[in-house]
Order: C-alpha cells, then sequence, then structure tokens
C-alpha cells in the first residue's frame, strides 16, 4: 500500500489551513449575514429553544456512550454546534473543515511524539483554535466563541473511536436530529406566539 510521506501531508495540511483562515476572513461577514432560525426569535426567547436541544443532546449524547460506547463527538460538542449552527447555518463548513483539520494534524503529532491522554486532548485544542480563529472569532458574537475549540473536541473523540465510520454516522444522525428538534421547537414557539 502507497504512503504518503508525513512531510507532504503536512505542507499540504498548512496550505490547506491557510486556505480555510483566508475563505474565513473573506467570507465571515457573509457567513454572519444569513442568519438562521434562531435568530429570527427575539434574544430573551432563544433559551426556549437552546436549553432543550442542550438537555436533550447532553442527554442523548450520555446514552450513546452508555448503550453503544461510542463518544460520537462527545456529549457536550454537538448539542453546541447545533446550538450555534441553529443561529448561524453557514458555520457548518467551517466546523466540519476544522473538524477534519484538527484530527490530521493531532494524528500526524500524535504519531510522531507519542503524546497521549490530556496533554494529546489539548494539542488537539490547540491546533482547533489556531485554525479557527481567524474566520470563526473575528466576526462572531461573543456568545458563540466557543466554535473555535468544537472541531478539537470532535477530533480528539474521533481519535479515540475504534470505527470512524460508524462514529461520523453517530454525529451526523445525532446533529441532523437534534437540529430537527431546534427546527420544531423555533416553529412551535413561533406558532404559540406570533398567531
Amino acid at each position: 500500500m502507497f504512503k504518503v510521506p508525513k512531510i507532504i501531508t503536512m505542507i499540504a495540511v498548512v496550505v490547506f489551513s491557510i486556505l480555510l483562515i483566508i475563505t474565513g476572513q473573506l467570507f465571515s461577514s457573509y457567513v454572519l449575514s444569513v442568519n438562521g432560525p434562531l435568530t429570527s426569535l427575539p434574544a430573551n426567547a432563544w433559551s426556549v429553544v437552546i436549553t432543550p436541544v442542550l438537555g436533550i443532546g447532553f442527554l442523548a449524547g450520555f446514552l450513546v456512550y452508555t448503550r453503544l460506547g461510542s463518544r460520537a463527538g462527545g456529549v457536550v460538542a454537538i448539542p453546541l454546534a447545533v446550538v450555534e449552527s441553529l443561529a448561524y447555518p453557514l458555520i457548518i463548513p467551517f466546523l466540519i473543515i476544522g473538524s477534519i483539520m484538527s484530527y490530521i494534524i493531532g494524528m500526524i503529532v500524535f504519531e510522531e511524539f507519542m503524546i497521549y491522554g490530556r496533554r494529546l486532548f489539548y494539542v488537539f485544542l490547540i491546533i482547533s483554535i489556531i485554525i479557527m480563529t481567524s474566520p470563526i472569532v473575528s466576526t462572531i458574537p461573543h456568545a458563540f466563541n466557543f466554535s473555535t475549540i468544537l472541531p478539537g473536541i470532535i477530533a480528539y473523540n474521533m481519535h479515540v473511536e475504534k470505527s470512524m465510520t460508524r462514529s461520523s454516522a453517530i454525529i451526523f444522525i445525532c446533529f441532523a436530529a437534534l437540529y430537527l428538534l431546534g427546527l420544531l421547537i423555533i416553529n412551535i414557539y413561533k406558532v404559540s406566539f406570533y398567531a
């Protein structure tokens, strides 16, 4: 089997990261100009949507972990990503690309330096912060700045998983279900209070 040399992989990752940062700078104002369904509600009503989505998301993540033995991106990261994407839907591609880039760079660091446990988790978080800071933090309101660490959390949990395919499927299903739950709650709120 052909194996790509690590130096070529690292160069490709650095170039791709630079392109992500440049793209983020160019399109960051556009990302915020496309408001999601959550921003259509008054600010004091956001908790009506955020609380059940986070609560059910945390519970679902816990159940997936205890029943299936899969971290599936983490108990915290997926519900927070859903809440963020309900406010700004165009954040989703940045989170996906940031997770992939954090995973690739983190795995290279893991293989080269044999770092384990919490230290490796911190490496994933630092990589995620470096990749995501430019496109995200410069434009997103302070309440949503946690988006810089979400790809690192997801990437670390994917690193720990035994089956990448199964874990990716579980992440997608949990994200889609929570997103649909958020949309349902938003629509129920609109019908109840704006009818």
